[in-house]
């Protein structure tokens, strides 16, 4: 009371209150589905050849708003993004392979969307038939039972989980709260997730989703479909059509009207460019150091051998669940073959075994774990651009009683998989190819990040074959000349899964109490009696960089610039002290690029204590970025700043001592510093090095980073137009999407 007392007096009771009607309009039904068809820009050497995508969308509306949002997002995970679903598959056979379906709760009319993507318009009305055919035959036939049974597992299990989040459960429970209460309904509606959840095991009895089918799908005319086709030349119709609007809006103002619009620009410039004042930064509310203790948790770590294989137990509170994690050793891979363990760790899982067919695999894998996770991981030595220790892991979750059943199939998918199947093999290799170019066309940030990076460091440089442009190039390639190169595929995919699956420099962790522990250990022979003892020869991988300063060209409106080096070239060592720099130097990007340039946001990061990256992203502007990475040398020279405001720089840095994590986090966190080597003393050191920063600590970083950006290590993604207009930046230019 006191706080809104306080509010009151010195705010709100300078106003008057007004009653204002802010309540959403509800969209009146359609008599009939809306069709639409929505263009977007290519590039005029870009192929329109499997661009287009399709989306069918159903208003929904229900009594309880929660039950609804759990119901569907239950309904489009199980059939329309599990393998074992017939609607899936009904659609694969007739060619849709990247497909999706969500439900968007946040809004007064709730809705579900059912999408496929990298189709050519003329697939728009099948798509449609068989979405309608398919689904009709599943409400009318009935939905498997397993099917039902192994989603609501993985529910259960997530559940479980819930107690202990991370540093987004307070946003996700307050994004829970408002989509209910927005609308004038119970905000604390919302919390109850767990118990709506468990209302869902009456389908394991009742036509349940069948009936939801029937009544929000099948019988809903509130819907719409939308084709999204590429059009060549749109870009430059939109640039003529602005340019066109900004022309006539300027011959149609007066002299005085132009100087009052520049005069206006300047005025803003001033503003921006002026820092606020002292007194009105003191006027804030900030934390203090002394209100901070900041401290390093030791995670429990048991280390022991069984048959030569290193164990390690984190034996914490998990509420049941036991998390395994197997690191297999992927540092005897053939130089050639470092895309081909990417690849396996996509489809395994995703194929037939001599047991299962791979429409069963999901049923069964959800059915007695969260899911059973492939995929590859480069540890790297820290301040080190050379020493790195590849593995491909394999991940899962289950209850004690399930662990052997975990360990069953994961023996069944490592040691049975049949890469044989020709056609199976061609579609995840045509998904794998989508998903990469989705993910380039929405956030090239990762990909773009490694493509720099490499150009200095073998270790990003085998990142990028295993995951970046490179590995992009071999999946185009596996794709387009697939039947050529079929037996090659099939070949490598069988030689690197062997020399994987080894004993050789396993180790294996669990995370969790004795209960769990325990039925690891009985089940553990399950999986060790189908693994070889064999010695592979190492192999010492020689890369070669090939193009330096590139530039990937998109039809968007915006870009992604970056600039990175290696300091240790220099001679320099990291310390804790360059957290602080990175938030020093965070911070002025913010001003500079985003407040004065207009990006969306701008980064400068430490990677592996070896490296140094300048990142700006959604930015408009190409050469003002690089100029305003360049000016951070001059500002770090002349940078003065008291220890109060100072402060603040360090608080940020000290972040991640009170980021909130679960269990089975902590247990993987514990793996990483034991693969690195990093001891409790090293995470210490660094925290006291932060500690002791001072300002006049940051002045000595700014010969660092002059003589890395010297180098000139460029990349930039996005607006061909701008990319072209600075062409003398690049060494050469490329589509990014091929």
């Amino acid at each position: 009371m006191e706080k809104l007392k306080f509010i009151n007096d010195n705010y709100l009771k300078d106003f008057d209150k007004e009653e204002i009607d802010s309540k959403p309009i509800v969209q009146k039904p359609f008599d009939k589905r809306k069709d639409i068809i929505v263009e977007y820009p290519i590039s005029t050497e870009d192929s329109e050849e499997g661009k287009s995508s399709v989306a069918l969308s159903f208003s929904i509306k229900d009594d309880s708003r929660i039950d609804t949002m759990t119901s569907f997002n239950v309904l489009t995970y199980m059939l329309f993004k599990n393998q074992a679903s017939p609607v899936v598959q009904e659609l694969n056979k007739a060619g849709f392979y990247n497909i999706s379906a969500q439900m968007s709760p946040n809004f007064l009319q709730p809705y579900v969307t059912i999408t496929a993507q990298n189709i050519n318009p003329d697939m728009k009305d099948s798509f449609v038939n068989i979405v309608f055919s398919s689904l009709k035959d599943v409400a009318e036939k009935g939905i498997n039972k397993d099917l039902i049974k192994s989603t609501l597992n993985v529910v259960e299990l997530d559940l479980r989980q819930q107690y202990s989040r991370d540093i987004n459960t307070g946003l996700m429970y307050g994004d829970l709260a408002m989509f209910s209460w927005l609308y004038d309904e119970d905000p604390f509606e919302g919390l109850n997730m767990a118990d709506s959840f468990r209302k869902l095991k009456i389908a394991l009895d009742k036509p349940y989703f069948e009936e939801l089918i029937k009544k929000h799908i099948l019988n809903n005319k509130h819907s719409s479909l939308i084709l999204l086709q590429p059009k060549k030349g749109l870009m430059e119709e939109k640039d003529a059509a602005a340019t066109q609007k900004l022309r006539e809006y300027k011959a149609s103002l007066s002299d005085k009207e132009i100087e009052d619009i520049i005069r206006e620009y300047k005025e803003l410039q001033e503003w921006n460019n002026t820092p606020n004042s002292k007194e009105a930064l003191d006027t804030m509310p900030a934390l203090s150091l002394k209100d901070l203790k900041p401290t390093i948790e030791e995670i429990p770590t048991i280390e022991s051998k069984d048959e030569d294989i290193i164990i390690l137990h984190h034996p914490l509170f998990t509420n049941g669940i036991g998390s395994i994690n197997l690191y297999f050793d992927a540092s005897y891979v053939k130089q050639e073959q470092i895309p081909y363990i990417n690849l396996l760790s996509e489809i395994l899982g995703k194929m037939s075994t001599e047991n299962y067919n791979y429409t069963e695999l999901p049923v069964q894998e959800a059915m007695y774990t969260g899911g059973i996770n492939y995929y590859p991981s480069v540890l790297t030595k820290k301040g080190n651009n050379t020493d790195y220790d590849p593995k491909l892991v394999v991940s899962s979750i289950a209850i004690d009683e399930n662990i052997g059943q975990m360990f069953n199939l994961i023996s069944e998918e490592i040691e049975k998989t049949k890469f044989d199947d020709k056609e199976r093999l061609k579609q995840l290799i045509s998904m794998s190819k989508f998903t990469i170019e989705n993910q380039l066309n929405s956030m090239p940030l990762n990909t773009a990040a490694i493509r720099n990076l490499s150009y200095f460091s073998p270790v990003f440089k085998y990142n990028d074959i295993l995951n970046g442009f490179d590995y992009y190039d071999f999946i185009s390639e596996l794709d387009l000349n697939y039947d050529s190169k079929y037996e090659e595929i099939v070949a490598n995919l069988e030689e690197v899964k062997n020399t994987i699956f080894n004993r050789n420099n396993l180790v294996i962790s669990i995370t969790g109490e004795n209960t769990e522990y325990k039925a690891f250990k009985e089940n553990l022979p399950t999986l060790l009696e189908i693994l070889e003892d064999k010695d592979y020869p190492s192999q010492k991988y020689e890369f070669k960089i090939g193009d330096t300063n590139e530039a990937f060209t998109s039809p968007i409106d915006i870009l992604y610039n970056f600039a990175a080096f290696d300091f240790t070239k220099g001679g320099y060592k990291y310390s804790g002290s360059m957290k602080v720099l990175n938030n020093v130097i965070s911070d002025y990007l913010f001003n500079e690029i985003r407040v004065k340039g207009g990006a969306y946001g701008a980064m400068f990061n430490i990677v592996n204590e070896s490296n140094i990256i300048f990142m700006s992203y959604r930015d408009p502007k190409l050469k003002e970025t690089y100029n305003a990475y360049n000016s951070t040398v001059s500002f770090l020279r002349n940078f003065d700043s008291d220890e109060k405001a100072f402060e603040k720089f360090i608080i940020s840095s000290l972040a991640e001592y009170y980021v909130p994590v679960s269990s089975i986090q902590k247990g993987n966190e514990a793996d990483y510093y034991y693969l690195m080597g990093i001891k409790t003393e090293d995470l210490n050191r660094e925290l006291k090095e932060i500690l002791n920063t001072k300002p006049q600590d940051m002045k000595k970083f700014a010969e660092m980073i002059e003589k890395g950006l010297k180098d000139n290590n460029i990349v930039t993604v996005g607006n061909e137009k701008v990319i072209k207009d600075n062409k003398g930046f690049f060494n050469s230019i490329k589509n990014l999407i091929k």
